[in-house]
């Protein structure tokens, strides 16, 4: 009866745990902040600290990852394993997943806004707008598992959720006033179906391409990459919302119309109301525009991606089955879906 090894306390890695933490908190910070400040925040502290240290925790991270890999492979258990971005496939998946989370959180957080200031729809409307895209997001999600269940089509099938997501995008750019509403709910369609596509089979790319002692990390990795995409890009949407509320309203609006608008608009009419529709949706038009970037950047990333393990790599994991002396430890071997497929056909 084979025994599974579990990794002591003394192993976990405290110190990639803290500056993968504070890396990922304080460059979403500083944004934010800058975001729902003054427009001269950008050439403060408080914007240039926080941005500083964050990205040179994001460095030391990695430096980190290194430095474990030559001198503590055998005492700590890294949290973010350098090894994985040498897994080709699961390296892009993660640069794909951090330029998809961008756009998809930034349209679940803008899109409800959008319906409700320029369109005129209630709260509960305007939050249901986004069902065609969390409906079609499950759908993709189980047509993924259906393509990849007998045969390995992962890259494929990321490709073209990448795809769909930027058709997507891309479409939305063209999106302007309430007459464009009903088209929209369509694009919203090609979104979720192709972030349902992408995020099934890349979660799928963990279970086929990396090493059981490495899957935890890896999952946490890509998920950690989906939020800190999402939340730079409600960072950026709130910079383009709050730039265009200074730059267009306070000329139109008294300070009363302003104090309202921030509690209830239908104390607006007229051409106060015109006003705040027209800066809204110029602030959703230039954060899609962002997104649309981000999801065409996506698309380059997974344009090449094939499924193709180096003889080198089935030589590691097979070396990584073997238990060094004085340990008992059983670490299950890559297992491509094709193999899995032929053994139960026999």
């Amino acid at each position: 009866m084979s025994h599974t090894q579990t990794t002591p306390w003394k192993q976990f890695d405290f110190v990639g745990t803290i500056l993968g933490i504070t890396a990922s908190i304080l460059v979403v910070f500083a944004f934010q902040n800058a975001g729902e400040s003054e427009p001269k925040t950008w050439r403060c502290p408080i914007f240039i600290v926080p941005l500083v240290i964050g990205l040179a925790c994001w460095l030391a991270l990695f430096a980190w990852g290194f430095a474990i890999e030559k001198w503590f492979a055998h005492s700590i258990a890294p949290v973010f394993p350098i090894e994985l971005l040498r897994n080709r496939r699961y390296a892009r998946s993660m640069l794909t997943t951090f330029l998809l989370g961008y756009p998809y959180l930034l349209l679940i957080f803008l899109f409800p806004i959008r319906m409700q200031i320029v369109s005129g729809k209630s709260p509960l409307l305007a939050g249901l707008t986004l069902l065609p895209m969390l409906g079609t997001a499950a759908i993709g999600s189980m047509v993924s598992g259906k393509v990849n269940a007998v045969k390995d089509h992962l890259s494929g099938t990321l490709r073209c959720g990448s795809w769909l997501m930027g058709l997507g995008f891309v479409l939305l750019t063209t999106v302007r006033g309430p007459e464009n509403d009903a088209r929209a709910l369509g694009f919203l369609a090609f979104v979720g179906f192709g972030f349902g596509l992408f995020t099934a089979a890349a979660t799928n790319v963990i279970s086929v391409d990396v090493l059981t002692r490495q899957k935890a990390s890896a999952h946490g990795i890509l998920a950690q990459a989906r939020i800190l995409g999402g939340s730079l890009g409600v960072a950026v949407s709130t910079l383009f919302l709050h730039t265009e509320v200074i730059n267009r309203l306070p000329d139109i609006l008294t300070p009363d119309e302003l104090a309202f608008m921030e509690g209830d608009m239908r104390n607006l009419a007229g051409d106060s109301l015109e006003a705040v529709r027209k800066a809204y949706s110029s602030a959703f038009h230039k954060s899609i525009t962002t997104a649309a970037v981000a999801a065409c950047l996506a698309v380059l990333s997974t344009a090449f991606m094939s499924c193709h393990i180096r003889k080198r790599d089935i030589e590691q994991q097979l070396q990584a089955t073997v238990p060094r002396s004085g340990q008992q430890r059983v670490v299950e071997p890559l297992i491509p879906l094709q193999d899995v497929t032929h053994s139960k056909s026999r």
